[in-house]
């Protein structure tokens, strides 16, 4: 095992592992306990923590959607929706292929190939 695989199951693993320790030892400020605290101790701050979490909640939305001007139709959303997935599965197929076949992938090819599969599955364990 390669140090370029130890890097990418870290990066694969990481955050997940980081964010269980933490939840193990550390106090978890989520939104629901900031709400319950709220209601408690503030009932008049809560309108206002509301209101702000969906204002955040509305500019990550408009800064994802920076792009899309007007409706886009529902096949160009589908294929935006696949660019990542079929890439990353593609990218797998191929070093698996590699892998049983004896083929050489230049290190630039493979370690791109292992940062596309480590980000996205990576971002879809930390959800």
């Amino acid at each position: 095992m390669g140090i370029d695989a130890i890097v990418s199951l870290v990066s694969l693993f990481g955050p997940k592992l980081i964010n269980m320790v933490s939840g193990l030892f550390g106090r978890k400020n989520t939104p629901e306990q900031t709400l319950a605290s709220l209601a408690q101790a503030n009932p008049d701050a809560l309108g206002k923590y509301v209101e702000a979490q969906a204002a955040l909640v509305r500019a990550q939305n408009e800064s994802v959607n920076a792009d899309v001007s007007g409706t886009i139709s529902v096949w160009v959303s589908d294929v935006r929706a696949m660019i990542r997935p079929v890439i990353t599965c593609t990218a797998t197929a191929h070093l698996i292929y590699c892998g049983l076949h004896g083929c050489v992938l230049d290190e630039s090819t493979r370690y791109t190939y292992e940062m596309i599969i480590g980000s996205w599955f990576g971002s879809r364990l930390i959800r």
